[in-house]
């Protein structure tokens, strides 16, 4: 059979591969880029006691390349993409410096020089004014801005930015850890990528021995700096860079070519079949690969004898090789990279990667004997698995491949929970995230091709799942519409494209290409999966019934069906997790499991429109808040709320010393008036807290107050959490005495009481924003979501300045006296008859005109005053989530707060509807 247009394609590309990269002198495919040509330009050779500029060309690249408003960026005004901060800051910060030293040598070549760094000064500080660090993730940023900062505050240009005090805390711990003595002696280092960060730090003229064919670790960048730093002129050196530099400007490394092979075949084997793309192209090519492999001894890198070698690479070739029938061990890879929890990149390295532990998860699963590695498969899996619910999907494919092994019987030890518990909602999270960051015009990313590539490759690689049967056909539509943006875009399939992050942001013509063709030519085939795995991946209709009905309100009418039905399925995945809380926090059986149930959904639901958007991990995180709330409510109402008179005090005592609080007696409600029941608990009963009550209350307070994700943030947030928490139990310990002088006060809500003879002191407005909004567990909730979003370890706290901390709180009040108001407008009825203290019994909704036969009315005018009030209270949040984005709050916590207000929403809608099967009770 004839090959196919894109079998050819990918035929041509491995024909392409063995000539220019294959080989002693290979070719580049990254496209050149600001920073390392910037640092060649600033290259002089000394000549007969005179020095010349080395690359002239170099120069003219970075005067073309300045944009409109000053900076430098990698990407073109024309791709119709911003570049992230970091990019544009680290690129000017270089070019930068380069029209400086141009500049102070006088030679003159551009008169516009003084402009040129006006406009270039100008945008730097525009770009450090708003840079987030937290959303930095380029190589060494926090060596490399402040050494350029350095730099240039020798030319008298200082910057001081919100972020410097973070930026140099973090810096300093790098630097802290470098032992220059282990580069000067033969142990390599992560280091020599960057030496135009060590200028003056390091004496360059003991690092000569690290050179491998004149460069430093492939970077020409870094061998720029050497070059200019050291004594003694280094002729390899300068050879590497013309050949870095024969397009006219220098890639971000050079060589690659073991990278680019590699992640090329990576992306064949995974969209061809083995006999389409085995030609004679491909088995020199393999040979290649395993007699580089096999002379250095199971490690590579992104060249032929590199001194630090990586495991992306390394395990690449290992997957390539096994796949191929030329048997590579892993066990050197393993040695060398292994740590306690996951593989790291580098050996030297504390760090680790989700891409290699995805690369090593594959590679280890297609060697002969991968049940010998079980442990290590499950290290990966589950370093995978947490990375992904820190917002990073490049995993799919391992996971995917996991399933399968284990359903084919080769990974018998594989527990069955890391399957089911957590790659199993992984994978359908990064389906659901793939699928709704879709652009309408079928592209992802800003019309990338290639983040278009990895989206269609992973819709159509997870499709035969029947976990996904909910989806499948929305799966098929974007695929299709992938494909047809990807073939729109046919001339520039080789065009590098911006999605890889180097000290700035770059990319990789082969790459782009290579996962293009296979991205086309992928489809959904079938696994042919047992049906042990089958059953493993389908979701119980039935149980999705519980949790499905809250799909009917307002808040879901305009989400697309098929992210509705998507919302359902991902709830119902994390109840297993929440269930394990649940059982860890309880020391009693809560009977009322309806409202647990949608807690999952609801959260999910709240982050996914209306601009919200939630990490993975901060989602689940914030569930087990809400499922804390619900357990400390139920509690409050079941066991505590059973107690009277001095134990109740005692109650409240415990309450304080958890949370290091002065006792006060702060309740303007006798003690003494509670009805007979109550005091017959009360008669011969000890004064003391039960312990079970105490360890209750401790084991809730300490699993919120230690959380990992609280105790990151700075001391700011984390004493307002403190403070929500304690006002939220205190309130409970009031409601359960306020209803106890209800109780003895009335004996049926036909005959309601008078607020004003229960609580002379409070009006309406007073009681609903302390005990009320405090009761709700909304201002909690607000808190620690704060506190998960502030930037973690970072010391900052999540709002910066007195105005944006004050409509912050303010946001989360009126957030909370919505849901407070709405919570009653849903319960009044069952507050009447269980003497609950509900919004509408206060005098203020009074109205002496209403004739006791009218109490239909009368009810029906409360209620509607308070929806009224309850939409003043909706109004007054959104004006203050409106508020916080003019003042340059970071777009994840503003993306947070939606989410937050979402959720309230959401809640707001449950209480009001009739069905009290899923009305839930007090907690948010």
């Amino acid at each position: 059979m004839a090959p196919t247009v894109l079998e050819n394609k990918a035929l041509s590309m491995l024909q392409r591969l063995c000539a220019e990269y294959a080989c002693e002198t290979p070719k580049s495919s990254f496209n050149a880029f600001t920073y390392s040509t910037a640092w060649v330009s600033m290259i002089r050779k000394p000549s007969n006691g005179v020095k010349h500029w080395l690359f002239p060309q170099a120069f003219s690249f970075i005067l073309e390349h300045q944009l409109e408003d000053g900076s430098w960026r990698s990407f073109r005004p024309s791709d119709g993409r911003s570049a992230p901060d970091i990019d544009s800051i680290v690129n000017t910060l270089a070019a930068l410096l380069a029209l400086l030293i141009r500049r102070d040598t006088g030679d003159g070549i551009a008169e516009d020089l003084d402009h040129r760094i006006q406009r270039g000064d100008a945008a730097l500080r525009k770009l450090l004014q708003s840079w987030d660090i937290t959303s930095s993730d380029t190589v060494a940023f926090e060596l490399v801005v402040p050494a350029h900062l350095e730099m240039l505050d020798k030319y008298n240009l200082r910057y001081d930015f919100p972020a410097r005090g973070q930026l140099m805390k973090v810096h300093q711990q790098r630097m802290n850890a470098l032992r220059p003595e282990h580069l000067y002696g033969n142990k390599p280092s992560t280091v020599l990528y960057c030496l135009e960060t060590m200028i003056g730090k390091l004496d360059f003229d003991r690092l000569a021995h690290h050179q491998v064919h004149g460069s430093l670790l492939c970077s020409p960048s870094s061998t720029a700096a050497y070059l200019m730093d050291t004594s003694v002129w280094s002729v390899d050196a300068e050879d590497y860079l013309r050949k870095a530099m024969l397009s006219g400007a220098a890639p971000e490394n050079y060589p690659t070519n073991i990278f680019e092979i590699a992640w090329t075949l990576e992306a064949f084997i995974e969209a061809f079949p083995k006999d389409a793309i085995m030609s004679s192209d491909m088995i020199q090519i393999a040979s290649f690969l395993e007699e580089t492999f096999h002379a250095q001894k199971g490690l590579i890198g992104w060249a032929p004898g590199m001194i630090l070698n990586d495991s992306d690479d390394t395990s690449a070739v290992i997957y390539i090789l096994n796949y191929l029938g030329r048997v590579a061990s892993p066990d050197a890879m393993i040695r060398c990279y292994e740590s306690s929890s996951n593989f790291r990149t580098f050996a030297e390295e504390r760090t680790s990667s989700t891409s290699a532990n995805a690369h090593i998860l594959k590679s280890l699963l297609h060697v002969p004997d991968a049940s010998k590695y079980t442990i290590q498969i499950i290290k990966a899996a589950e370093y995978l698995c947490e990375s992904w619910l820190k917002g990073n999907a490049t995993c799919k494919y391992s996971l995917m491949m996991l399933l399968k092994k284990w359903d084919q019987g080769l990974l018998p030890d594989l527990p069955r929970r890391l399957l089911q518990d957590r790659i199993l909602l992984v994978l359908f999270g990064i389906v659901v995230e793939t699928l709704q960051r879709q652009e309408d015009d079928g592209s992802w990313g800003l019309r990338s091709r290639e983040t278009t590539a990895y989206a269609v490759i992973t819709l159509s690689t997870a499709a035969p799942l029947s976990l996904f049967d909910e989806l499948k056909t929305q799966m098929e539509l974007s695929v299709y519409k992938g494909k047809a943006f990807l073939l729109q875009q046919l001339e520039a399939w080789g065009e590098p494209d911006n999605v890889w992050a180097g000290k700035t942001v770059y990319g990789i013509g082969v790459l782009t290409e290579a996962y293009t063709i296979a991205a086309m030519n992928t489809t959904a085939q079938t696994y042919g999966l047992s049906k042990v795995t089958d059953d493993l991946c389908s979701i119980a209709r039935p149980s999705l019934k519980k949790i499905q009905k809250i799909t009917v309100l307002p808040f879901f009418a305009n989400m697309p069906d098929w992210l509705r039905r998507a919302c359902v399925v991902e709830g119902y995945l994390h109840l297993s997790s929440l269930n394990s809380l649940r059982q860890e926090l309880s020391t009693h059986d809560i009977k009322q499991q309806s409202q647990f149930n949608i807690i999952p959904l609801a959260v999910i639901a709240a982050g996914r429109v209306n601009g919200a958007s939630l990490t993975p991990d901060i989602s689940l995180q914030f569930m087990g808040v809400c499922v804390l709330i619900y357990y400390v409510d139920h509690y409050f109402e079941d066991v505590i709320g059973k107690l009277v008179g001095e134990k109740l005090e005692k109650v409240e005592e415990s309450v304080r010393q958890l949370f290091e609080m002065p006792t006060v007696d702060c309740h303007p409600v006798d003690h003494r008036e509670q009805n007979g029941a109550e005091q017959e608990l009360a008669v011969g009963a000890s004064d003391h807290v039960p312990d079970i009550v105490k360890d209750a209350l401790r084991r809730c307070t300490r699993w919120a107050l230690d959380h990992p994700g609280v105790l990151s943030a700075s001391g700011h947030d984390q004493s307002l959490m403190r403070r929500e928490f304690a006002g939220y139990y205190l309130s409970q310990i009031t409601d359960i005495l306020e209803r106890s002088t209800l109780t003895a006060r009335r004996g049926s809500y036909q005959d309601l009481p008078s607020p004003t003879k229960m609580m002379p002191q409070q009006t309406y407005h007073k009681w609903l924003r302390t005990t009320g909004a405090d009761r709700i567990g909304g201002l909690c909730s607000f808190a620690f979501l704060i506190c998960l979003l502030s930037p973690s370890d970072s010391g900052q706290d999540c709002f910066h300045g007195a105005e944006a901390k004050y409509i912050a709180q303010d946001l989360s009040l009126h957030a909370a006296l919505t849901a407070r108001i709405e919570n009653d407008i849903g319960s009044i009825t069952r507050d009447r008859l269980e003497n609950n203290l509900n919004s509408a019994d206060f005098p203020e909704f009074d109205d002496r005109a209403c004739n006791s036969h009218e109490q239909d009315d009368d009810l029906r005018r409360r209620l509607e005053m308070l929806r009224r009030l309850a939409g003043y209270e909706r109004e007054c949040y959104q004006r203050a989530l409106e508020k916080l984005s003019g003042l340059g709050i970071h777009d994840r916590v503003l993306k947070g707060l939606r989410a937050f207000c979402n959720l309230v929403d959401i809640y707001g809608q449950i209480y009001a509807m009739e069905d009290p099967g899923i009305r839930v009770e007090r907690g948010l």
